[in-house]
C-alpha cells in the first residue's frame, strides 16, 4: 500500500488491499477461522441469512442494513425475546462491528396454526422454488422436511440466490423454520453490485424480466449512492433495504422536506419499483458543526480509506476546502464507490461532498 502525501489540499491515495468475503455453510454466523473485514453489502446478506435460518427469529418482518460494519435492524417482532435474539444473531456474524436494534415489539393476535403435513410442505416449497424465475441459474432443492423445519440443499449461483431461496421457503404457509446446506460463492458477484453507468440498461432489462434475484442488492447500493452524494440529505442516518424492488427507507431525518427528498432520490434509482418511506422525523437541537481544519479532514479521510480492506486497487484523489470534500479518481466497482462515499460522510468535519469518482473495472473483467 502506498499513499502519497502533500501539504496542499490535493492528495492522491493509491489504495491496495483485499476484499475477504469468506463464507461457507460453517461460517455464516462466524464459526470457523476468522476472516478479514468484509464489505457492508456482504455483511447485510450474511446477517439476513443468519436471521432467516435462526430457530427463534421471524426474519420475514426484519429489515437489515449495514454502514461501515454497523448493522441496523428495523421492523416488528412479537416478543422482546425475539428482538434480543435477532440482535444476538446479527452480532455473531463475522465482521459485524456493532448492531443498532430498532426492532419494535408488537404482539401478534392469536392466529390459528395451519396444520400441513411434512410431505405437503416439501411439495409446496419445491414448487415455489421451481417457479421462481430468478433461481433458474441455481439448483436449490428441498433436502428434507421434519416437523415443519425445511432443509434446503444444492447450489446457488450467487449469495443473493441463496438468500432468495431461503426467503421463498420461509414464505410458504406452514413452514416453521428453514435450515440451509446450500453451497454459494464466497464473495459477491460482479453483477450483484454493478460496475458503472454502462451497465444500467442491461441491468434494467434484467430487472424487468425478473431474471436475477441479485438486483435487490444492486438497487440498495444505487439508492445509497444517491443519498450519500446529496448534500441536503443525512445519508448516514438513512438506512435502506430492498425486497423485490420495493425499497424501504428507515432511520431519522430532521423535517418533512428532507424525508420527501430522500424518497424522491430512492424512486429515481434504477430498479426501484416502490418506496416505503418509514423515516422518522426527529427534530435535533441546533449543534455547531465540529470545526476541523481541511488538512486534518484530509488526513483522517485518507486513513479511513487506506485502512479499509474492502477497497482494492482504488486510486482516489481528495481535495478539501472549508469542509467540502471533492472526490476524483477511479474505483473498480460500485461496491468500492459506495465504501469511499460512506467513509467520506462519516469523517468528522466533512460538511458535504462532491462525487466525481469514476468506475473502471479491471481489463480482465470488462
Amino acid at each position: 500500500m502506498r499513499i502519497a502525501s502533500r501539504r496542499s489540499s490535493r492528495a492522491r491515495a493509491h489504495l491496495t488491499g483485499i476484499v475477504a468475503f469468506g463464507l461457507s455453510a460453517a461460517t455464516f454466523l462466524g464459526a470457523g477461522p476468522a476472516v478479514a473485514d468484509t464489505g457492508d453489502s456482504w455483511l447485510t446478506a450474511k446477517t439476513k441469512i443468519g436471521l432467516m435460518t435462526a430457530e427463534d427469529v421471524g426474519a420475514l418482518a426484519i429489515d437489515v442494513d449495514t454502514y461501515d460494519g454497523i448493522v441496523t435492524l428495523h421492523g416488528k417482532v412479537p416478543t422482546a425475546q425475539e428482538k434480543n435474539r435477532a440482535a444476538e444473531v446479527a452480532k455473531s456474524v463475522t465482521g459485524v462491528k456493532d448492531v443498532r436494534n430498532l426492532l419494535q415489539v408488537v404482539p401478534e393476535t392469536d392466529r390459528e396454526t395451519v396444520k400441513i403435513s411434512d410431505a405437503q410442505l416439501k411439495e409446496r416449497v419445491a414448487t415455489v422454488l421451481e417457479r421462481d424465475a430468478s433461481l433458474d441459474d441455481s439448483s436449490v432443492k428441498v433436502g428434507s422436511v421434519n416437523k415443519g423445519v425445511v432443509l434446503l440443499s444444492g447450489d446457488a449461483k450467487t449469495i443473493s440466490d441463496h438468500l432468495r431461496a431461503i426467503e421463498d421457503a420461509r414464505a410458504v404457509q406452514g413452514v416453521q423454520r428453514v435450515a440451509s446446506e446450500i453451497r454459494s460463492p464466497d464473495k459477491l458477484s460482479d453483477a450483484e453490485l454493478w460496475y458503472g453507468d454502462d451497465k444500467r440498461d442491461v441491468a434494467a432489462s434484467k430487472i424487468e424480466k425478473a431474471e436475477e434475484s441479485s438486483w435487490d442488492a444492486w438497487t440498495t447500493a444505487a439508492v445509497k449512492l444517491r443519498l450519500l452524494s446529496n448534500r441536503e440529505v443525512p445519508g448516514l442516518d438513512i438506512n435502506v433495504d430492498t425486497r423485490e424492488g420495493v425499497v424501504t427507507l428507515f432511520g431519522t431525518v430532521q423535517n418533512q422536506a428532507t424525508k420527501n427528498l430522500a424518497e424522491q432520490l430512492a424512486l429515481e434509482a434504477t430498479g426501484t419499483r416502490l418506496v416505503k418511506n418509514q423515516l422518522q422525523i426527529v427534530a435535533k437541537p441546533d449543534q455547531k458543526q465540529v470545526a476541523e481544519k481541511d488538512d486534518k479532514i484530509q488526513e483522517n479521510l485518507k486513513k479511513r480509506i487506506s485502512d479499509n480492506p474492502e477497497l482494492k486497487d482504488a486510486e482516489v484523489n481528495l481535495e478539501v476546502s472549508k469542509g467540502v470534500v471533492r472526490l476524483t479518481g477511479t474505483v473498480e466497482s460500485q461496491r468500492d464507490h459506495l465504501a469511499v462515499l460512506t467513509a467520506t460522510r462519516a469523517t468528522q468535519g466533512v460538511r458535504s461532498l462532491i462525487d466525481e469518482l469514476k468506475i473502471e473495472a479491471p481489463a480482465a473483467q470488462q
